[in-house]
C-alpha cells in the first residue's frame, strides 16, 4: 500500500517533467523560427536597398544618356518620357513590394504545425 502513493508521486514527476521537456522543445523550435525570420528580413533588406541604389544610379545615368544623344527639338518629349516609364515602373515596383510583405504565409508555420500535433495527440488519448 505505501507503495501506491509513491508510485503516483513518480508518475505525477514524471508527466511534469515530460510537459516541461515539451515546452522547452517547443520553446527552442520558436527561437528558431524567429532567428529565421529575422535573417530572410535582414537579408531581403539588405539586398532591396542595394539593389535600389543601384538602379538609381543606373536610371539617372540611363536618362542623362538618352537626353544627351535626343536633338535639341526632342529633349523635352524625351524628358517627358523617360519620367513617366520611371515613375510607372517605380508604382510597379512599390505594388509588388506591398503584395508580398501581406503575403499570408505564416512566419511561425513549423512551431504552430507542432502544437496542433500535440494537441491532436492529447486528444486521442494514449495508444494502445
Amino acid at each position: 500500500m505505501a507503495d501506491a502513493p509513491a508510485s503516483l508521486l513518480g508518475r505525477l514527476r514524471q508527466l511534469g517533467d515530460t510537459g516541461l521537456e515539451l515546452a522547452q522543445v517547443r520553446l527552442a523550435l520558436l527561437g528558431t523560427d524567429l532567428e529565421e525570420q529575422k535573417l530572410r528580413l535582414g537579408q531581403g533588406l539588405l539586398l532591396a536597398v542595394a539593389g535600389v541604389l543601384l538602379l538609381v544610379v543606373g536610371m539617372v545615368l540611363l536618362c542623362a544618356l538618352v537626353l544627351v544623344l535626343a536633338g535639341p527639338q526632342y529633349r523635352l518629349a524625351a524628358l517627358v518620357v523617360l519620367t513617366l516609364a520611371s515613375v510607372g515602373a517605380g508604382a510597379a515596383l512599390v505594388r509588388g513590394g506591398l503584395r508580398l510583405l501581406r503575403s499570408p504565409a505564416s512566419p511561425f508555420q513549423a512551431t504552430l504545425d507542432e502544437l496542433q500535433r500535440d494537441r491532436d495527440a492529447l486528444r486521442a488519448g494514449p495508444a494502445d
